[in-house]
């Protein structure tokens, strides 16, 4: 039979007293580093980028549960493009294809800042009306190779972005690992929201912790 000179200790009451009771005797509870709570709006403003002790990155998008875009430098890629009936390969730059810089189109490497600019003349039976002798561009913008074979496949040779998706928490925080295709090493550069970081110069320290979408600082991070 229940002593009616005790009140029970509802659960909010015994953490107090756990808590309470390992300040006295010097122990550290689990959530002890983990006290100061913030919201989600400091969270954005406060949680630069950084790494933890494995190398880890970490990023803040603000958003629960959502992706984040990060560009790493840029890497070859190749693609096949075809000569036209008279020889000329076109090029057409893009987001995916900036060719905004030197590329290669059948081991030839071109440079599009010292191309000059010209018209395209009409291909008729085989020939263009007007020979070119070497390659131009054109106001709209795109890129004509010559002097190849009517018909023919070539390898393209270009430099472009590599990014990488990673997904935040319920917390808003992305936690992203080095991989095979974006090693993280100490030069690695990458683009997070139009600002760029050096992996090895970002500060390292201890993650904060998202519990039911609640974030905890550590005492004396930042």
């Amino acid at each position: 039979m229940r002593d009616s000179h005790f009140t029970p200790i509802d659960s909010s009451m015994n953490n107090t007293l756990v808590r309470k009771a390992a300040a006295i005797l010097g122990l550290t509870l689990a959530i002890a580093p983990f006290l100061t709570q913030l919201s989600a709006s400091a969270q954005t403003a406060q949680y630069a980028p950084f790494k933890d002790a494995e190398g880890n990155v970490y990023l803040a998008p603000g958003s629960a549960n959502a992706e984040v875009a990060v560009t790493f430098g840029s890497v070859e890629k190749q693609k096949d493009v075809k000569a036209d009936a008279c020889g000329t390969v076109h090029l057409t730059p893009s987001t995916a294809i900036p060719l905004s810089t030197a590329f290669k189109v059948d081991g030839v490497t071109v440079n599009p800042a010292t191309l000059s600019s010209d018209i395209l003349p009409k291909c008729v039976n085989g020939s263009l009306e007007q020979p070119r002798a070497t390659n131009f561009k054109t106001a709209d913008g795109k890129i004509h190779i010559v002097g190849k074979t009517a018909g023919s496949y070539y390898k393209l040779a270009y430099n472009a972005a590599v990014i990488r998706k990673v997904k935040s928490n319920a917390c808003g925080i992305a936690r992203m690992g080095s991989s095979a295709s974006t090693p993280l090493l100490a030069t690695t550069v990458f683009t997070v929201n139009g600002i760029d970081y050096t992996y090895g110069q970002l500060s390292t320290k201890t993650p904060w912790r998202c519990s039911n979408g609640v974030t905890y600082q550590p005492y004396g991070g930042s």
